[in-house]
């Protein structure tokens, strides 16, 4: 097997390969910011891959059902690369057409055919594209000029968002769930804002309220309730009156609050500690966690009644690692926000864009947050490049180190070599079985694991390939 035959890792393989295929333009070296699209290539026989304005069309093509994507990078030839649907779904032949700047995938030079399985990130010149599967959405090719939040590249995470917004339209309220750092509050502040109410959006970070005044910090006080109540206040859901509420990590709510709560849900009022009259409320209820509320209902922790109004719908946020067509449009726009001035001349070298889609992201957008601006505070007036980049996204445990040496986004064979590894080594029995008594100890950590077999990450993804093992099934 040679090093480009199959290089999409595991972890950004989807359950199946239902669907239709979409090609998304993500990242480009020298334009970040530049926005984003995704063209809808299902039912398509082959895609070709060009230098263009941007935009899809239909070309004729010997019998086949062809369609031209091109992409605005003058890196990009014009006939640069094919795409053939194969028999098996989400499955395609890719090959470089005698490019000038060359196809890449994982940093390996693409220089023949080679089968590729959606989702897999494609480097073409300086362009990243993103070829994934999902499920039919509307004809919009570029996104909507929709709040950070809810901006997204994934089918199926754009189809959920949009029943969400329905059912708030509604006022119908929701629960985000999700792992930590996944941006759910970005989210909630979206869907506030799309859906237009007058007042404002109220975050509460359950987690955080002190034990002894958490009534009082949401239903507010009465001067004199207590000892150093020195004058009335209002709490945090009467100042939510009008907008909506955001009650983050809700979970963490101790169970007094949950009763008094569930009474402001019901009623639409509520009484401030020390009040004798309820005070009418109109708000809408946005919540999250990243906790599992049914287990904690299950043993006594969260109340199922609450439970039972709190998620009228629930909103499952992907995690980083699995929305890699929305990695290009957050970077971009998280690097809008954070550079200010130098946004329009931000650049960024190959080698590092490599480095964020290689990356795992156990701590999600929050981390890509914080190597951007790692990244930014360290380049200068240079492109961003791997030494920019915190240590921890660079070297995932088990990788090389990187030397950063290329220019704007040409590292040519130099980028080539760097994404290199010993993965086309044949398979002894005896690495067989260290791959599998690795895998158990570790439970399907891959990082762990080609850190103990001392191998780059993506050789250990193919030999499980090769053997048909998959991370999940060692998970404890």
């Amino acid at each position: 097997m040679s090093l480009t035959e199959s290089l999409t890792p595991d972890r950004l393989r989807g359950a199946d390969a239902t669907g239709i295929a979409y090609v998304v333009l993500g990242l480009r070296c020298d334009a970040p910011l530049a926005a984003p699209a995704r063209y809808a290539v299902g039912g398509v026989e082959e895609v070709l891959i060009g230098r263009g304005p941007g935009g899809v069309t239909s070309e004729a093509g010997g019998g086949r059902t062809r369609v031209l994507v091109t992409v605005d990078d003058p890196s990009v030839s014009t006939r640069h690369a094919r795409l053939t649907a194969q028999a098996e779904p989400g499955t395609w032949r890719f090959e470089d057409l005698g490019s000038k700047n060359g196809s890449a995938i994982a940093g390996g030079s693409v220089t023949a055919p080679v089968t590729v399985r959606t989702p897999v990130v494609l480097e073409l010149g300086r362009t990243f594209v993103t070829l994934i599967t999902g499920p039919q959405v509307g004809p919009a090719e570029r996104p909507l000029p929709l709040p950070r939040g809810l901006r997204t590249m994934d089918p199926a995470f754009e189809l959920a968002i949009a029943r969400i917004e329905a059912h708030l339209a509604a006022d119908a309220p929701v629960l985000l769930l999700g792992e930590t750092g996944v941006g759910k509050e970005l989210i909630a502040r979206g869907l506030h804002a799309r859906l237009g109410r007058p007042g404002e959006l109220v975050a509460i970070n359950c987690g955080a309220l002190p034990s002894h005044l958490v009534e009082s910090e949401l239903f507010g006080h009465r001067k004199g309730a207590f000892s150093g109540a020195l004058a009335d206040r209002i709490g945090y859901v009467q100042a939510a009156h009008g907008g909506t509420l955001y009650l983050d990590e809700v979970g963490d709510l101790p169970l007094p609050a949950q009763a008094a709560l569930l009474r402001v849900l019901q009623e639409r009022e509520v009484t401030p500690v020390g009040a004798t009259r309820p005070i009418p409320v109109d708000l809408r209820i946005i919540s999250a966690t990243h906790r599992d509320l049914g287990l904690m209902a299950r043993t006594g922790h969260f109340r199922a009644d609450l439970l039972a109004r709190l998620a009228g719908s629930e909103l499952l946020v992907p995690p980083l690692r699995e929305r890699v067509a929305d990695l290009g449009p957050l970077c971009g726009g998280i690097l809008a926000e954070l550079a200010g001035e130098r946004a329009a001349s931000l650049r960024i070298r190959r080698d590092a864009v490599r480095a964020l889609y290689d990356h795992i992201w156990p701590a999600n957008v929050r981390e890509l947050v914080g190597a951007l601006r790692a990244a930014l505070a360290l380049c200068g007036a240079d492109p961003i490049g791997v030494e920019h980049l915190p240590t921890s996204v660079v070297r995932s445990p088990g990788a090389p180190v990187r030397d950063g040496r290329g220019d704007d986004g040409d590292d040519g064979e130099a980028g080539a070599a760097a994404g290199a590894d010993d993965g086309g080594e044949p398979l002894s029995d005896r690495r067989r079985a260290e791959l599998v008594r690795l895998l158990e100890e570790h439970a399907g950590n891959v990082a762990a694991v080609a850190r103990a077999m001392g191998r780059h990450r993506s050789a250990v993804f193919r030999w499980m390939r090769e053997l048909g093992l998959h991370a999940a099934r060692f998970r404890r």
